[in-house]
């Protein structure tokens, strides 16, 4: 009714003798509706002048940066002799492919998977200097017999050679072997400055298409996936594929701020998910490998407890900082005074945030350099000076332990009702069942984990062995029996070793 009605009121307005000054209104209607138009006009012009400067800020980026991302083809060849097969930390080239992608797209056809045949890789890279030093991931050219880099605008297929490797953070520097005089090199940016939201573009050779483009934001800083030893990945929506490792994640400025490393896919494609290793990380890296072909990282020598705040502060502590659950008695940490159950909040005068912060600056750190921590040990602040070691070499492999798949009860066993477990003494039997440390001698050893029971889904296993209920020593099932039955709590704190990993776990009682 109201449309219906509104033309036929406006008509009888407009038919109104004019009155004095009524002369004017009508242009005055027309001037405020052409002014309307005029602005709106004025407006679609004003946004699309954004987004052509957008687009045109773009070009620029890929301008500046993009001659300087390469195409990376390596060959293995199958008669190369493979030293120490079995004992290598590292991944292979497949079985990174396999890891991170979940199948073998089949663009790749036979370039992975036919093991009598030569073996075929494409990645990417990007050139840091004027020498032909050229960034790129380790699985890139980790097995790599033959590497050869295309650059942009030429014709010419450069061979190179690797300079280092550092398989810890997914890192390598590679050298052109006749590099032009004119070579062009990237700027390494700030990844601490980025932020989530900030724009975004990744060049490489996704699926062999050298020079590829794609934009997108940060969705994340500080990812850690648990898939090489030092990692805070930043995460972008910027579609990555296959080939575009070892490529270069650049900001507006035209700056690498990341290397794209790895993506996380259903499909064996991008599904928006992408992970880059901040540039920033990649720095100290790219220098040593440069001058000595390695990395060697600061080394503390302690376990930390995985972050739990409640276990935290059933050690009296606030819940901030880390938690040291034991301290290697070669390490630098022994000789410095720290000691199980400390709270390290400080390092080489830096607040400390989490695990993987500390970790980090530890490694970052000159061995036979001193530093100063600062822990809190039964509610007291204590100041130490810590000469900090080199890393061993073994130090990942001998930090991981066995896994035991033993089930049942056998005799000695008894069940734990309240948290759910099978226990018993540190027996012969039990010992070689388990592969327990003969430097184990107290303690009750987890042999069965009740599926319905409290403890299950903890960070437990059968073949851990239990050393402290609730901060008291624990030298047999008759000490556990004592603790269990005189403590009245809900929750109970446990320090267990696993193998070579000691750690807190808080265990909820029935």
């Amino acid at each position: 009714m109201r449309l219906r009605s509104y033309p036929q009121a406006t008509t009888r307005v407009l038919s109104l003798p004019p009155r004095r000054g009524a002369a004017a209104f009508v242009p005055a209607i027309l001037a405020l509706l052409l002014l309307v138009l005029a602005g709106s006009a004025m407006s679609a012009e004003s946004d699309l002048a954004v987004a052509k400067a957008l687009s045109n800020a773009y070009a620029a980026v890929v301008e500046k940066v993009g001659s300087a991302v390469v195409g990376i083809e390596t060959e293995k060849f199958p008669s190369r002799p493979q030293a120490g097969e079995g004992d290598s930390e590292e991944p292979s080239e497949q079985e990174f492919f396999e890891r991170f992608f979940r199948q073998l797209p089949r663009e790749f056809g036979d370039r992975f998977r036919q093991p009598d045949r030569q073996v075929r890789g494409i990645g990417s890279g990007v050139i840091i200097d004027r020498q032909g030093h050229i960034l790129t991931n380790n699985h890139v050219v980790a097995e790599a017999d033959k590497i050869r880099v295309e650059l942009v605008g030429r014709t010419k297929i450069y061979e190179a050679e690797v300079v280092g490797r550092d398989p810890s953070s997914d890192l390598a520097v590679i050298r052109l072997k006749d590099a032009p005089a004119d070579i062009p090199s990237a700027v390494l940016g700030d990844s601490d400055l980025m932020k989530p939201g900030n724009i975004v573009i990744a060049i490489g050779s996704p699926m062999g298409f050298k020079q590829s483009i794609t934009t997108g934001v940060v969705s994340a800083k500080g990812r850690s996936l648990g898939e090489i030893n030092y990692e805070q990945f930043i995460q972008t929506d910027a579609a990555i594929n296959p080939g575009n490792s070892g490529g270069p994640l650049v900001n507006l400025d035209g700056e690498v701020i990341g290397l794209n490393t790895l993506i996380s896919t259903r499909s064996g494609g991008s599904d928006g998910i992408g992970f880059a290793i901040p540039i920033n990380q990649a720095k100290s890296i790219i220098r040593q490998l440069i001058a000595s072909g390695s990395v060697t990282r600061g080394w503390l020598g302690i376990t930390m407890n995985p972050e739990d705040a409640e276990i935290s502060q059933a050690l009296g502590h606030d819940g901030s900082g880390v938690l040291v659950t034991d301290v290697d008695p070669e390490g630098p940490a022994f000789g410095g005074g720290i000691q199980k159950g400390d709270l390290i909040v400080s390092f080489n005068n830096t607040l400390i945030t989490n695990n993987d912060h500390l970790r980090y600056l530890v490694a970052d750190t000159i061995p036979d350099e001193e530093v100063p921590v600062t822990v809190i040990r039964n509610g007291e602040r204590i100041q130490l000076g810590i000469i900090i070691k080199a890393q061993p070499e073994d130090l990942f492999r001998r930090a991981r332990f066995g896994r035991s798949q033993q089930n049942g009860r056998n005799n000695g066993e008894e069940a734990s009702e309240q948290l759910g477990l099978d226990l018993s003494d540190i027996t012969d039997s039990i010992r070689q069942r388990f592969n327990i440390d003969a430097e184990i001698n107290a303690g009750v050893v987890i042999t069965r984990i009740d599926p319905a029971g409290p403890a299950y889904g903890k960070p437990l296993e059968p073949g851990n062995v239990i050393l402290e209920l609730d901060n008291r020593p624990v030298q047999n099932l008759s000490d556990f029996r004592g603790i269990i039955r005189e403590f009245s709590g809900d929750k109970i704190l446990a320090y267990v070793k696993r193998g070579n990993i000691s750690t807190y776990v808080m265990l909820n009682l029935r």
